[in-house]
């Protein structure tokens, strides 16, 4: 995991709302086939590099997929608005890399999985950082 996944994955599993619901089940990339729901994963969709007068800016304005698993829809709904509380405008200034900010950029997809029988919910975040 790259180091702004770990602070990621720390804030959703430290998130008392959340953890009350998905306990450590937050996964990066991709939900264990055998891994019990509800749960979330998140993964980098896309993370440029910022320069400015050919040198390298300590900033990354990183596009995120966080990803809302549950038995039922309403499961599911509720786990996507405990993510994007815990995520809304977040700031920590003290972590490293520092998490400058974070954005909410979509929260509107649904799926179903009818051969799992579970339902997603798909958020993406953009949080700036470094």
């Amino acid at each position: 995991m790259s180091d702004f996944a770990e602070l990621l994955h720390a804030r959703l599993v430290g998130y008392a709302p959340l953890a009350a619901i998905v306990g450590n089940r937050v996964y990066p990339v991709i939900k264990p086939q055998d891994a019990p729901v509800p749960a979330v994963t998140f993964l980098c969709i896309y993370e440029p590099r910022y320069q400015t007068f050919g040198e390298q800016l300590d900033v990354t304005k990183g596009l995120w997929q966080v990803s809302a698993w549950g038995k039922t829809y309403r499961q599911t709904r509720e786990i996507r608005g405990h993510c994007l509380d815990a995520l809304k405008r977040y700031k920590s200034p003290a972590s490293s890399p520092i998490w400058h900010d974070t954005f909410i950029i979509n929260a509107a997809l649904e799926l179903y999985e009818e051969d799992t029988e579970q339902h997603h919910c798909v958020m993406e975040i953009e949080a700036v950082y470094g």
